[in-house]
């Protein structure tokens, strides 16, 4: 399968992924209260305590040894199973020693008790992953996004709470461990048993578990600082608004991690082929992730009140400063894949660690002098400045030509951070006068459409061989359907 082809699948699971996950946050919106928000916030960032336990990163380390598979592979089972039994035991023993209890420790416990089917899952996708079969794990992937979507709401609607987070993550792993674990045994490799490899396959991952754990903490820490800074209902309008911008960048950065890691590793040994790829995806991820911040920036606040009537307004400001830095932050997970398609585990480690350091003093900082909002402005910041470090650190590590970063800069990402500050200015800043209000959906409708415009001139100077091509494919479809 090309890797168009691999990114239209990815492409098509974002899509559905991104409307299941919208459609859910709509009605969970009218079913759950914002305090029951901030209940699931502080167990997601709890969560991040055993990231390195319940997710290794074996499945990485299996794409990127994928030649020595059959090696690794019952080892990496056996692996894979201890870590998330023995995470999952730590997330019980932390609840209970906190002393809390109720409908937040039963959610925990479920999500604990299923933890070891997500790790085995990981194992089998990776598999996929290596035969380039993402057209079925894009498959596997809107599926389970609908399925995790009508638990979760089925159980918030009969009064299930946040118990509800908890049924639907348990049913989303046991899911995907059937599905990928029957396509992964139809294609099957041979593969013996290897237990005398457990101990050489830890002493491999020790980075990889070391930088899983600091991932976990730089993606969700923020919520566990802020469960003891910020009252419940505060953390739950943070989380909220969140979870509608994040849930963008998550999915596309997922949709990287399955997609690009494994093309990247195609082309190792072959320099120039693999710098070209990186800068021209990379530009590609910024340039559409761009595309959907800004629109969010411009006609979120005004879905949001409209939508939730007015339940969630307060957490559309919170919303709009995630989304300035989000393109961004994208840059992070393209750098992460270019560094581990080359094996530099240890150098990706430190570059998780700092974002990871640094996302917990932004938050601790900004909350401390301002509330919830100093630590959504201390975190929007740190996002941006994070992911332009993460991503140079990246391309410098793997010898990419200053030049070339200076330009992807200053062509695509400045122009970006501008028109999106601007936009954040139009729809929260003073610029919203009485005296210009029936020339405020003309002033956004303006902005998108410069928006879109240099969407279309970037991407054309980022790719300029993709034209005449889309053309050619064009006009063949209109040919045929003459026809």
């Amino acid at each position: 399968m090309s890797i168009y082809r691999s990114f239209a699948w990815m492409g098509l699971a974002v899509a559905v992924t991104k409307a299941s996950t919208l459609i859910t946050q709509i009605i969970l919106g009218y079913l759950l209260a914002v305090s029951e928000y901030g209940q699931y916030a502080y167990i997601v960032g709890a969560l991040a305590l055993v990231s390195g336990f319940a997710d290794t990163g074996i499945n990485k380390f299996l794409i990127k040894e994928q030649e020595r598979l059959s090696f690794y592979l019952s080892s990496a089972r056996y692996v894979a199973f201890l870590f998330a039994c023995i995470g999952g035991g730590l997330l019980i023993g932390y609840f209970l020693y906190s002393k809390t209890y109720g409908d937040v420790f039963v959610a925990m416990a479920l999500i604990a008790i299923f933890l070891p089917c997500n790790a085995l899952a990981q194992i089998y996708k990776a598999k996929l992953a290596i035969q380039l079969d993402f057209s079925y794990i894009s498959k596997v992937d809107m599926l389970n996004s609908a399925l995790y979507s009508f638990c979760l709401v089925f159980s918030a609607s009969v009064g299930m709470g946040v118990v509800s987070f908890g049924i639907a993550l348990a049913a989303s792993y046991l899911f995907m461990l059937l599905m990928y674990r029957g396509r992964s045994k139809k294609n099957s490799l041979p593969v013996g048993e290897n237990k005398s490899g457990v101990l050489v396959l830890i002493k491999e991952l020790r980075w990889l578990i070391l930088t899983t754990f600091f991932m976990g903490l730089a993606l969700r820490g923020d919520y566990l600082v802020l469960g003891f800074m910020i009252d419940q209902e505060a953390l739950g309008y943070y989380f909220f608004a969140f979870m509608l911008v994040a849930n963008i960048g998550l999915v596309m950065a997922q949709g990287i991690n399955n997609v690009f890691m494994p093309y990247l590793v195609r082309h190792e040994g072959d320099d120039a082929a693999q710098e070209l790829m990186f800068v021209q995806k990379s530009i590609m991820f910024i340039l559409v992730t761009s595309l959907m911040s800004i629109g969010f920036i411009l006609f979120g606040k005004d879905a949001i009140a409209w939508v939730w009537q007015g339940k969630w307004e307060s957490a559309a400001i919170f919303a709009g400063l995630f989304s300035i830095t989000l393109p961004l932050k994208m840059l992070a997970p393209a750098a992460y894949a270019l560094l581990e398609s080359k094996g530099y585990w240890r150098e990706k480690f430190w570059l998780i660690f700092m974002d990871a350091i640094s996302v917990l003093l932004a938050v601790s900082i900004g909350a401390q002098l301002g509330g919830v909002f100093g630590a959504a402005y201390a975190l929007a910041l740190q996002r941006g400045v994070v992911g332009v470090v993460i991503y140079w650190s990246a391309a410098r590590l793997s010898g990419i030509a200053v030049k070339q970063l200076i330009r992807l800069l200053v062509y695509y990402c400045l122009p970006i951070l501008l028109l999106s500050i601007s936009c954040f200015y139009v729809i929260y800043g003073d610029i919203k006068s009485e005296s210009i209000l029936s020339g405020y959906l003309t002033i956004k409708l303006l902005l998108m459409t410069v928006a879109g415009v240099g969407f279309v001139l970037l991407m054309d100077k980022a790719m300029p061989t993709a034209r005449p091509a889309i053309m050619v494919r064009a006009r063949s479809a209109f040919q045929s359907i003459g026809k």
